[in-house]
This record gives C-alpha cells, sequence and structure tokens, in this order.
C-alpha cells in the first residue's frame, strides 16, 4: 500500500465543530492525500460532485468523511489496510436509538441495523467514514447517491424513504461489489449531547432491557 494515493472528500454546510477540526488534524494519512471539500449543497449532490472531482484526480481510493464525527488518527490507514472495493467505519445515528449504521438485507431490500463485532462482509453501510475504490465508482453509474422515494418498491420497501447511503450500497451490491465494516475503527457522531459511539448504543439498549424487565415483572 506504499504508493497507494487517496483522496478525503468532506461534504459540509460550511461550519465544522473544532472536534471533528481536531480529529481531521491527527489523521495520519498516505503521502500527498488531497481533501476536497464540497460546500452548502444538497447532501446527495455534494457526494456525487466529490466523486466527479475525485474521478478526475489520478487517486486509487476516496475516503468519504462525514463533518459531524470523530475518528482515531489511524482511521484511514486501518481502512486502507484490507484493500477491499468498500469498507466502512462503524458508525452511529445521533438519536435514539443510536443505531449502527451497518445493515443487513433480511428480506428484499428491507434492512435491519447490526453491530460487528469482527471485519465481516455487510449489506449495507452509512457514508460517515466510508473507503471506495476507484473501479467501484467507473462500474457504478452516475448518479451514485440518490436520495427520495421508492413509490413502485423497485429497489426499497415501496413507499418508503431511501437516503443516499442506502442508494449507494445497494447500487455497488448490485454491481457486483461487497462491502464490509471493520469494528475497530469506531467513530463518535457528534451532537448537542452526548458524542454518540458504541457505549451510547450499548448503554440505552440495557435501559431498554431494563424497562421492559421492569414491565414484566410488574404484569406478574
Amino acid at each position: 500500500m506504499d504508493n497507494t494515493k487517496l483522496i478525503i472528500g468532506i461534504p459540509t454546510l460550511g461550519m465544522v465543530d473544532w472536534r471533528f477540526s481536531s480529529s481531521l488534524t491527527t489523521l495520519q494519512c498516505p503521502p500527498n492525500t488531497k481533501i476536497i471539500w464540497q460546500v452548502k449543497t444538497m447532501i446527495d449532490t455534494a457526494r456525487n460532485r466529490i466523486v466527479e472531482l475525485f474521478l478526475h484526480e489520478k487517486a486509487d481510493f476516496l475516503l468519504m468523511l462525514d463533518d459531524d464525527m470523530l475518528f482515531p488518527p489511524e482511521s484511514a490507514l486501518k481502512l486502507l489496510s484490507h484493500d477491499v472495493d468498500i469498507v466502512s467505519c462503524l458508525a452511529f445515528k445521533r438519536g435514539p436509538n443510536y443505531d449502527p449504521c451497518i445493515y443487513r438485507m433480511e428480506e428484499k431490500n428491507k434492512f435491519r441495523p447490526i453491530l460487528p463485532q469482527v471485519f465481516q462482509e455487510v449489506d449495507a453501510v452509512g457514508a460517515a467514514g466510508l473507503l471506495v475504490k476507484r473501479k467501484v465508482f467507473q462500474k457504478v453509474k452516475y448518479p451514485w447517491f440518490e436520495t427520495g422515494y421508492d413509490l413502485e418498491g423497485k429497489r426499497f420497501p415501496k413507499g418508503n424513504h431511501f437516503s443516499v447511503d442506502f442508494d449507494f450500497s445497494v447500487k455497488a451490491t448490485e454491481a457486483g461489489f461487497k462491502i464490509f465494516c471493520d469494528p475497530e475503527v469506531a467513530f463518535g457522531h457528534i451532537g448537542s449531547s452526548p458524542v454518540v459511539n458504541q457505549d451510547t448504543f450499548l448503554e440505552h439498549i440495557q435501559k431498554l432491557n431494563e424497562k421492559q424487565k421492569g414491565t414484566d415483572n410488574r404484569s406478574i
């Protein structure tokens, strides 16, 4: 991986949290890594524009980073070390239930969040910290990222809203690419409070279980 060329793509509304800036400053990357900022555009437009700019560069990998994340300094190098077509960090939604942004497809285009314990293949991921090889964007046709409603139920449950990240995961899978998650590359999701990470998710699940247990005891 010594000659790997990396582009980091960051969609942003223009103001970033100092904690994200601190993470980005300490991020370890291959030599000559370049950052592309896409400012003040809708998220699907921003991600697509980042990919277009990436394809004009002589780079092997694109690392999408969301600007409301905290990440360990070794995150980029760890994801690169797997040398797979698509690999995601472990990130979580910012609000309750704080679900992992990593998914299994239980039935056709119906996804369930999972919490991976080891590096493994998955069915869909978010793009908070998503590393993608160049050939994926060359094979998957534009637009790589879309958001909207599937009114006919062809690719998602009929009438359901789908996000840009789900859309890309489905398109990449349909094009024959495998998606992986490395849970050791664990991100924190910056919000008002707390910073959401695996501990937040597990504590929330524990509280739900305790609440359910109390309800069961009262009914005896």
